[in-house]
Order: structure tokens, then C-alpha cells, then sequence
């Protein structure tokens, strides 16, 4: 796989010596490679970023052929690294094959591009957009992989309505295809002191969108909505304390097995207090159930100028049932199980203004809560510590961005976040924390 990649990225780079598509027996074929670098003052970001790191790189080649004047097909191989995720896997990245029957109604089946948000389906394209880290509230470089495809099949098309301008819908119907070792819902899990994630099942997934072009030219409105539940097994490093609120919990007996200790059989007065604190590994299955996204974009485009802010609001009802037996209910003595219904939020605002044909300038400010109801991080505890969230509750980031095209091929980015929050972020080379951090982008691509 490491062979076939350094070889697509050599005809990539041979191939840049012209902006044009090549075109090969009615193919064209379009491509881009980009190395970037990462640098935090504290804690780690994405990947091994206190100090610097250099893990930090894409490519991809597309190929699309249009068969009829309504059929076409295409595909893109793409690989990328960063840090922990994707390990320059080159992978099928999309695959479609489209029928454009009218302008108000077209099919498409294959691997798709998921129209969460305005920007996802054009995520890969670098020369798209002026930051280099897209805001992490809605476009989470650690679900990357999860939140862009979905292999299944859709309608779409564009409704004209007079002088109300155009709606353009679509409805997509498949199933999402995940490693378990390297997702953003491993990562998500992860961070509540999950371990050993041996398997994520993704059930049926529906995506809904819909733009309104308004009547005033640059001006779109949009929503999206995604409705699907996942399955994870997995074990947790957790911190048992015996209190008011839980009946019987089993310890190690020294020989191998469990020996249980029934909280009715302490005094009740002992009740609002920690009788027995230890920390054990338990198997647990996470069922993520009816996970119910919906988001809200506005975008306006003037001459140069760039203005967009989209609302995220992400409703998950998560089962957690202890598969191993370590811990015990006090009445039934079946294995725990416990509810938890979380709302995250998260939302950002952008603008963007090309001064030049080679300098474009832009910023946003974004903010991400884990949930809406307790922004703070007060009252919802990490399992695996026993201690309640706090700033990993939430993260704020505060982007600049320069954007240097050097030739219709080549671009350089700078970018600078100045950071608050610790939702996403991983400790420091020491195991430390700060958050209020800082974080700084460098990329350059080639594209033809």
C-alpha cells in the first residue's frame, strides 16, 4: 500500500506542471498533495503536536468520466496522515455514478459525499477555502473519515420558485464504514476513559438537506439533518464508588474471579458517603441510539468577500451495558447498565476576503460544548477519574488565517488559533493540561 501511494504521489507531482485537468480517453483526471505542519505551546491537538510535528499530510486523484449528456460516473483514491488517523491508508475515498433524469430530480448511488453542512462534500479541496483546519464544531478532523461518505444512494435536485429563488434538496439513504481503531467515535469514547475498542456497527443512516438560494444574489440558507444509531464494544477503566445511588459492587478475590459486596448490607447512614473507591476494566457495549443531528448554515458571498456561520445541534441517547459481569445491580444482580442522553452544541462564524490574486485573508471563531445543558462541565463525571469534565466540557478557537497562492498550482496557508478548552484535546508530553492554549498551521498543496 506504501509502494502504490509513494507512486500516486509521484504522477501527481509530474502531472502539477499544468492547472488543467488531464484528460485520458474522455477521462479527466484531477489531483492534489499537501504537507502541512503542526505546533502547540501546550497539550496535544489531533496528533503529537507540543513541539511540532510534521504528521500532517494528504493526497488524493480523482477520475470522471460523463458517459451521456445526463450519466456520468467518477471516483477518488485519497490518503492522509495525522498523527493517529489515517496512516497514509490509501483508501476509496468516493465512487458515484449519477443520473441527472431533470434539474429537479437526479439519482446517485455509490460511496457519496454526505451534504452535512455547506463544506463537507468539498472538504478535500484545499484551493476551496482559506483556513487550513476547518472549524472543529462542525467539521471534526477526528470524525473526518465517518462524517464523509455514506455508501448507499439518493435523490437530488433543484426546484425553481420565480422570484423566491431555487431550493435544492437532497435525501441519501446507506450505511456508514468505520475502523474502529482509528474513528472519531473511537476518539470521542477515548476521551471518556474508553479502551480496547474491538468493534463499531454502524446501523442505516438518513441524511436530509435542503438550500434556499434567496432571491438576493449571494445569499443561501440551509439545513441538514442525519438520523442514526452505532454499536461499540468496548471496555472502560473505571472508577467504582459504592454510594446512595448504587446497591452492589464485586472486587477481585485473588484467585482469578469476583466476589461481591452488597451495598444493602452496609449501614444506611454510610449511604451519601464513598464506602469503596477502586478503579477496575470493565467490558461494556455503548449503544448509541438515535443519534439526531441537525444543522443550520447561512452563507453570504459579496464580490470578494466570504461570510458564513452554521449551528450544529447534536441530540445521542447512549446505553452503556456491562457485558463482563464486574458490576452488579443491588436488587436484580443483572449486569449495570446505565442512560445518559446528551445534547452537544457547537457553532461557528467566518470571514473571508481575497485581497489579491494571490492573498486571501480570513478568521472564525468557533465554540464546541459535549453538552449544551452543562457548558460548564460541573455536573457530568469522566468514569475513568471520577472527577467531573470542567474545561474538557468545551473548546473555543479563535482562527486566523493567510492564505499565499504562488502560482495557479501551489499554495501556502499560516494559520494561528488561540484556544480555550480542552474538549478534543489530548495532555502534554508530561500528562499536563492547560485551557488556555495555543496552536499554529502551516500547509502547502499542489493540485492540477
Amino acid at each position: 500500500m506504501k509502494k502504490i501511494m509513494s507512486i500516486t504521489v509521484c504522477i501527481i507531482v509530474m502531472m502539477a506542471g499544468s492547472p488543467q485537468a488531464y484528460e485520458v480517453g474522455g477521462v479527466d483526471i484531477h489531483g492534489f498533495v499537501s504537507q502541512g505542519y503542526l505546533c502547540s505551546d501546550d497539550n496535544n491537538y489531533l496528533a503529537d503536536t507540543e513541539g511540532g510535528t510534521t504528521e500532517f499530510n494528504e493526497f488524493g486523484i480523482n477520475f470522471t468520466k460523463r458517459i451521456t449528456d445526463r450519466l456520468s460516473v467518477g471516483l477518488q483514491f485519497f490518503a492522509r496522515d495525522l498523527g493517529d488517523y489515517g496512516g497514509d491508508d490509501l483508501e476509496l475515498d468516493w465512487a458515484v455514478i449519477n443520473y441527472g433524469w431533470k434539474e429537479w430530480l437526479g439519482f446517485r448511488a455509490g460511496r457519496l459525499k454526505m451534504p452535512r453542512g455547506f463544506y463537507n462534500e468539498i472538504r478535500d479541496i484545499d484551493s476551496a477555502r482559506v483556513n487550513i483546519l476547518m472549524p472543529h464544531s462542525l467539521y471534526s478532523e477526528t470524525a473526518r473519515d465517518e462524517s464523509a461518505g455514506v455508501e448507499g444512494a439518493g435523490i437530488y435536485g433543484t426546484i425553481p420558485m420565480g422570484f423566491m429563488g431555487n431550493a435544492c434538496y437532497q435525501v441519501l439513504f446507506g450505511r456508514i464504514d468505520s475502523k474502529s481503531d482509528k474513528s472519531g467515535t473511537t476518539a470521542a469514547l477515548e476521551a471518556q476513559g474508553a479502551d480496547d475498542i474491538t468493534d463499531i456497527d454502524y446501523d442505516d443512516l438518513f441524511v436530509y438537506s435542503l438550500i434556499w438560494e434567496t432571491p438576493l444574489e449571494g445569499l443561501r440558507t440551509g439545513w441538514c439533518f442525519l438520523d442514526l444509531s452505532v454499536e461499540v464494544e468496548a471496555s472502560l477503566d473505571y472508577n467504582y464508588n459504592v454510594n446512595s445511588y448504587l446497591g452492589m459492587i464485586v472486587i477481585p478475590d485473588g484467585m482469578g474471579g469476583w466476589v461481591g459486596i452488597p451495598a444493602g448490607a452496609l449501614q444506611p447512614d454510610y449511604f451519601i458517603h464513598t464506602i469503596v473507591d477502586l478503579d477496575i476494566e470493565v467490558g461494556f457495549v455503548f449503544d448509541l441510539s438515535k443519534i439526531k443531528m441537525n444543522v443550520y448554515s447561512v452563507e453570504y458571498v459579496y464580490d470578494n468577500l466570504v461570510l458564513a456561520y452554521e449551528h450544529v445541534y447534536t441530540e445521542t441517547l447512549t446505553s452503556m451495558l456491562d457485558t463482563s459481569g464486574a458490576l452488579l445491580l443491588r436488587e436484580t444482580g443483572e449486569p449495570y447498565l446505565q442512560d445518559y442522553h446528551i445534547e452537544t452544541e457547537a457553532y461557528y462564524v467566518s470571514a473571508a476576503y481575497r485581497f489579491s490574486e494571490w492573498f486571501e485573508l480570513g478568521a472564525y471563531y468557533a465554540t464546541a460544548y459535549y453538552n449544551r445543558e452543562d457548558r460548564d462541565g460541573d455536573n457530568v463525571m469522566i468514569p475513568s477519574t471520577g472527577e467531573t469534565w470542567g474545561a474538557n466540557a468545551w473548546l473555543k478557537d479563535e482562527c486566523v488565517s493567510l492564505r499565499f497562492d504562488l502560482s495557479e498550482n501551489w499554495t501556502l496557508k499560516l494559520e494561528h488559533h488561540s484556544m480555550d478548552g480542552l474538549y478534543s484535546v489530548d495532555p502534554d508530553d508530561d500528562g499536563n493540561t492547560d485551557k488556555n492554549w495555543h496552536l499554529y498551521a502551516a500547509k502547502m498543496t499542489l493540485r492540477f
